[in-house]
């Protein structure tokens, strides 16, 4: 269930655009066959994975998640951290931005040598050069994603656990529509939930009374719906009472 690991995620790429790329071009290009990689190309490839898994994942919890965390600032944030990951994504792209571009960026010059690290802060300043509109866009725009991202982070109210269990039983007590399985709609029995509105079943023609008993206990339920091609195999269960009703199941 991805969903769980929401907030590791946002970590992960808050992590990347401070300090992981930074330390992670430093490493890769120690290796002797990969010194002329490109940190632009290495930048393009690990944001643009990282930001689309994130966006999936947070699409999915907007889409699934209970009414009182898909808030109107919720629905905020996350469109002002699409628009701020897009337009990253959209900056590395640009012709103009150049590997240099990115090194200072991101100051993966600053920890390329031993030289360079342990100078006196006098001499970086005698040799540091004005930054290119280039490398100004490119800061703004990643402190704007860090911002979205921990904003997003702090407002969004929806568990962050490795407990499967746990997480499912959330997601059915906080839902008002469950679409539900025959084998999974008995299984409801155990749900304290009175917010449920409505249970749809999905297959139904291999449903037994047994199976959908459990959802008429809710206390808030209102409407079941069943769902089923009667030209399907049938319950293996024959039902006592589906030729009173002139149905071929019940």
């Amino acid at each position: 269930m991805p969903c769980m690991v929401w907030k590791s995620k946002i970590d992960g790429l808050i992590s990347l655009l401070e300090k992981e790329f930074r330390e992670m071009y430093t490493k890769v290009t120690a290796e002797a066959d990969k010194k002329n990689l490109s940190a632009l190309a290495l930048l393009k490839k690990v944001f643009k994975y990282k930001s689309d898994v994130l966006i999936k994942l947070l699409d999915t919890i907007w889409l699934h998640s209970p009414s009182d965390v898909s808030s109107q600032r919720v629905a905020k944030g996350l469109a002002a951290l699409f628009d701020a990951l897009a337009t990253f994504n959209n900056l590395l792209s640009i012709e103009a931005v150049t590997e240099n571009d990115v090194k200072i960026a991101f100051e993966c010059a600053s920890i390329t040598s031993s030289r360079v690290k342990f100078s006196t802060v006098k001499s970086r300043n005698k040799h540091r050069q004005p930054m290119s509109a280039n490398v100004k866009e490119i800061r703004r725009s990643k402190d704007k994603c860090v911002e979205q991202l921990e904003y997003v982070k702090r407002v969004l109210n929806f568990p962050h656990t490795k407990n499967v269990e746990w997480m499912r039983r959330y997601l059915i007590e906080e839902s008002k529509i469950l679409l539900s399985t025959p084998s999974d709609a008995h299984g409801l029995h155990y749900v304290s939930n009175d917010k449920i509105r409505m249970l749809i079943v999905i297959g139904a023609a291999q449903i037994k009374e047994c199976e959908v008993v459990a959802a008429f206990s809710l206390p808030s339920i209102g409407h079941i719906s069943l769902i089923g091609d009667d030209a399907q195999l049938c319950s293996p269960t024959k039902s006592e009472v589906s030729h009173v009703i002139l149905q071929a199941n019940s």
